[in-house]
């Protein structure tokens, strides 16, 4: 089993350090916009595990937008699904040592209690409980699935 990747402390007021490797964070943004997600299982795909997904404003917009551009939906389809998306999107403000505030309910909602973890990709940042996490990343891969070395060696 791989090592646990390390944690960020969160405090008794919910605040919590931003890794400094995060990619979305270029430019360093005034605030985030933090959004309740499931992530789909590694060895089911329908066992799903609860994730907060973190992002800039402009990333927002272009989810946003594939709604938008999306042909096979109506009209009315579209403005429901633009404003579930941004009504559930927290906004988050970031201070000078890039701390943010994880709102109570998404606290609630990973069952955060002491530590959070961050997974940095090139547009967004996944906030796990890291013992969800765990879970999730020592799943068994079905056979058939997709193998993570095929792209990691080149």
């Amino acid at each position: 089993m791989l090592p646990a990747p390390p944690t960020n402390r969160l405090s008794p007021k919910n605040q919590v350090t931003l890794p400094r490797d995060a990619a979305a964070l270029a430019g360093d943004p005034a605030h985030i916009r933090a959004l309740a997600h499931w992530m789909p299982g590694r060895a089911e795909r329908a066992q799903r595990s609860p994730v907060v997904l973190l992002m800039t404003e402009g990333d927002l917009r272009k989810r946003e937008r594939r709604i938008i551009d999306t042909p096979e939906l109506k009209p009315e389809d579209k403005l429901v699904l633009v404003q579930d998306l941004n009504a559930r999107a927290a906004q988050l403000a970031i201070d000078e040592q890039r701390r943010v505030v994880i709102p109570a309910h998404l606290v609630d909602y990973l069952k955060l209690e002491r530590d959070a973890l961050f997974v940095t990709t090139g547009d967004m940042i996944y906030l796990w409980n890291p013992d969800e996490f765990q879970r999730w990343s020592g799943a068994a891969t079905p056979a058939g699935a997709p193998d993570l070395t095929q792209f990691i060696l080149v």
